[in-house]
């Protein structure tokens, strides 16, 4: 099974980090609603997509299901690779050669 390494995961969480605005917009989301659905202080929402703190891997898989719960956000993540399909092939207990369910591009 997939094992995700610590740099790897630091190079997803930055990546969640760049994208994050954007995304919970796509949501319609304020930074406060985001955090509340995330439990996650609307402060530490900004300090995050600001730059100022890193965010903990916890806060990322917060973050993440609440986007891949969402239709929209989903099929923007994964058609658009945000994050590599080994991440998804990690949360399903997949090897790295097979498809994550539910994360193809037709997703």
């Amino acid at each position: 099974m997939i094992k995700l390494t610590p740099a790897e995961k630091q190079e997803m969480m930055k990546t969640m980090a760049n994208y994050l605005p954007s995304m919970r917009k796509m949501l319609r989301l304020s930074q406060t609603d985001f955090g509340d659905l995330c439990g996650v202080s609307r402060a530490r929402i900004s300090a995050i997509e600001c730059g100022e703190v890193k965010m903990t891997w916890y806060q990322f898989n917060a973050f993440l299901l609440v986007l891949v719960v969402n239709p929209e956000t989903k099929k923007w993540i994964t058609n658009m690779g945000i994050f590599p399909q080994k991440l998804f092939c990690f949360y399903q207990k997949k090897n790295e050669n097979e498809i994550p369910e539910g994360f193809t591009q037709d997703a």
